[in-house]
Parts: C-alpha cells; structure tokens; sequence
C-alpha cells in the first residue's frame, strides 16, 4: 500500500524475507520518483500482517495484526515526521479476543482506528478515537454488535463527517452496510443497509472528502459479479441511486 501527502509518498508491505511475515517500508520525498532504501518498521518473531495506513501532512499512522504474544492484537505506530521517524508500538487492542482487518481514518487532529473485533463470539465491528493526534485515545466503543459476523471495515473522516462501512451477514447473505457521523465520530446515525439485495456484496471501498462520498463494492446479483457504486453528496448522511461502475 501507498500513502501520498504533499509529495512525500510511504510505500509499505507484508515481506516475508526472513520467513515469517514483517512489515517493510521505503520511502520518497519527490512523488515517487526516488525512493530511500529498504527498512523493517515492523519485525516479529510471528507474522505481523494486514497493515492499514494513513499519511496527511507530517502526521503518517500505521495500524496492523501483531502475532508476538501469541493472540491476533492490534497494534500502532506514529509518525510526526512524514515517515522518517516513528513512535514506538503501542498496542491498541491486547487481549484473548482475535482483532483483524484494521482501518484508519485521520483528518486534523481526529483519528478514527475501526477493526473487527471477536470477543463475544462472533465479528463485530469496533473502534477507537483520538482528538489529540493520536496521543491518547479513548475506550475501545462497538460501532456494531449484531449476532452475525460483520467484517471488511472501512472508516472515513472529513471535517465533521465520518463514515463507517462494512459486511454485514445479519440477513443471511453479505450485504454492504454504512453509518454516519456528523460530529466527527462523536456519535453515529443507525446502521443502514447502502445495499439492499438478497445476493453478496462484498469488498467495500469508499473515500470521503468534504460533503462528496464514494462508496463502491463487488456486487453479485449477476454472474460473474461486477463492480457498483454509490455516491453522496451530503457526507454520507444519504445517498443517490445505485450506479453501475463495471
């Protein structure tokens, strides 16, 4: 994955050099077109996997599964200098519970870490918000309790809008559902169908800037599935028709 700010670009992966699976980064201060060499931001003896990053500015925050302790934790580190120096790992989530799919969403000094979460038997969706730029952060909040799995979280912040989007299985089949905020997360509308189909929806996308949301997924009411869309151009709040993108 790439995070790009004002020129400065962070490319980091799942590298698997030394047997077991880290996380290594470069890094570019002209767009791209030269990059510093290799380093592992992140080294285990188990795997450290499915990273999430976010970079805006000087502030860059990395969020992933870490395996030391044996369970599926959450960890973090943070940037206040574009990448080239980090924080020490802090771990977010550290306990029996298995944590995955991590997601970041950073806007000023709001930061938004949403992932699922399995203490109570099942995925739900959680999170974690700062408003000091990750200094601190306040309790873990469930954004979904449901008695299904709700998986693939993708959180989003601009301004006062947030945005929370996920697989949702409490119908009986994969459809894509959303919630919003108007206060930066502080709290959330009711959790909305964004798809209301008796097929899967899966792997959801979605970026928001200003009032303007864009939310796409692989939609399988046809055979093979295509890619569809939907927009908003009130933050989130609702949303226009239903758009084929494929």
């Amino acid at each position: 994955m790439v995070a790009l700010s004002n020129g400065v670009a962070v490319a980091l992966w799942e590298d698997s050099r030394r047997g077991n699976k880290d996380l290594g980064m470069r890094r570019s201060v002209n767009g791209g077109a030269d990059w510093s060499t290799f380093e592992f931001l992140v080294r285990g003896v188990l795997d450290e996997s499915h990273p999430a990053l976010v970079l805006q500015g000087d502030t860059a925050f990395l969020s992933w599964v870490d395996r030391r302790h044996g369970s599926e934790d959450l960890a973090y580190r943070r940037s206040t200098s574009a990448g080239v120096s980090w924080d020490p790992l802090t771990f977010l989530v550290r306990g029996p519970a298995r944590e995955s799919d991590p997601t970041i969403a950073l806007d000023g000094s709001t930061v938004l870490i949403g992932w699922s979460d399995d203490r109570f038997g099942v995925s739900d969706l959680a999170f974690r918000r700062s408003t000091d730029t990750g200094g601190s952060f306040a309790s873990l909040t469930f954004l979904v309790r449901a008695p299904t799995n709700d998986s693939s979280p993708v959180m989003r912040l601009s301004g006062s809008n947030a945005l929370a989007v996920w697989v949702d299985l409490r119908s009986g089949n994969q459809n894509v559902s959303y919630r919003h905020s108007g206060d930066g997360g502080i709290s959330w509308d009711t959790a909305t169908r964004l798809v209301s189909a008796s097929t899967d929806e899966v792997e959801p996308a979605c970026d928001l800037l200003g009032d303007l949301a864009v939310c796409t997924w692989s939609d399988g009411r046809v055979t093979p599935s295509v890619l569809k869309g939907r927009e908003s151009v009130v933050g989130g709040s609702a949303w226009l028709p239903l758009r084929d993108l494929d």
